[in-house]
């Protein structure tokens, strides 16, 4: 697996503003005065077209300004309805802001229904965790293949796709996660597919202190027993951040929540850098992230290691 160079394609884009965005934007002027019981709870409309380098490549839009309930058949369909409204002919993908907080199955009905594409910004991801850590290591001074590599994810595509672009870099892992009853077989599919054998331990507690490295997919941990070892370097990649929480447990822990990329776009409402998610929504194509994001702030990898650093003392 290689990181591609960009490339244009055929993508056309929806940007959804999160309600809260889209009323602020509407109370504008003497909008403002208007109480929000007036205000219609949808009403589709495009804000702003997106461009890069002279050419559109999406469009901002507003489909609801205020919350709508997700249990209710006719709500859900009218926001799917608004969607369909302003979609275009040439349109492909699709990007929410704040989309976690829709059911998945309410995501996957959206997909179905107006043949728009999510990205789950995982390849992009896992096609630029060698270059991170290699990074983080140079960083910290140490080497990468210096301490053992836990990864920590259910979905045996992502535990393959990530050992296979590691291998030069790292020649044993361990795996937690995969179904208990698969095991067997898909220690037979790493090896076959790469030559590397992985251990699978039954209970991660024990272990969980022999890993310097640590990539986590998975949103269903039970960390209440996870003791990790110090000065560990954790890739929390999941869409919940279970491990978040640990670095008020383990205060000299190196804790990366996700990559950020440069959007290369003229918007209001689409910065400058983006996630993955959006930015293989604006592009449909990986590259090579520009920083890391945690605690809520955006890091070059030397500035954030270095304050690392300083913080919890030399490594």
């Amino acid at each position: 697996m290689e990181l591609k160079k960009y490339e244009r394609g055929d993508i056309i884009f929806l940007y959804i503003l999160d309600c809260g965005n889209y009323k602020n934007h509407i109370k504008t002027h003497w909008v403002k005065f208007v109480p929000d019981f007036f205000l219609p709870r949808f009403k589709p409309s495009v804000l702003e077209e997106i461009i890069r380098d002279g050419d559109t490549v999406g469009k901002v839009v507003g489909i609801n300004i205020k919350e709508f309930d997700y249990s209710n058949d006719n709500e859900c369909q009218l926001f799917i309805d608004g969607i369909k409204k302003l979609k275009g002919p040439d349109d492909t993908n699709i990007y929410i802001e704040d989309s976690r907080k829709y059911p998945i199955e309410f995501l996957k009905k959206i997909n179905e229904l107006t043949e728009l594409k999510f990205s789950s910004g995982y390849n992009i991801r896992i096609l630029n965790l060698p270059i991170l850590l290699r990074q983080v290591y140079k960083s910290l001074g140490r080497e990468i293949n210096c301490t053992d590599t836990l990864i920590i994810s259910d979905e045996r595509k992502i535990v393959l796709d990530i050992i296979k672009v590691l291998t030069e870099e790292i020649n044993f892992f361990t795996v937690y996660g995969i179904e208990p009853t698969l095991k067997d077989e898909f220690y037979e599919e790493v090896l076959e597919s790469t030559g590397i054998s992985i251990f699978q331990p039954k209970k991660i507690d024990k272990v969980i202190k022999n890993y310097g490295t640590v990539i986590n997919f998975s949103n269903k941990i039970d960390v209440d027993n996870f003791d990790f070892r110090n000065q560990s370097v954790i890739i929390d990649f999941s869409v919940e951040k279970p491990l978040k929480s640990m670095q008020k447990k383990k205060k000299n822990i190196l804790y990366i929540q996700d990559i950020i990329l440069e959007s290369n776009l003229t918007s209001k409402w689409v910065s400058e850098y983006v996630n993955p998610e959006l930015f293989v929504s604006i592009n449909g194509i990986e590259t090579t992230f520009s920083q890391i994001y945690t605690n809520n702030n955006f890091y070059f990898i030397d500035d954030y290691v270095r304050g690392f650093i300083k913080k919890k003392g030399i490594i």
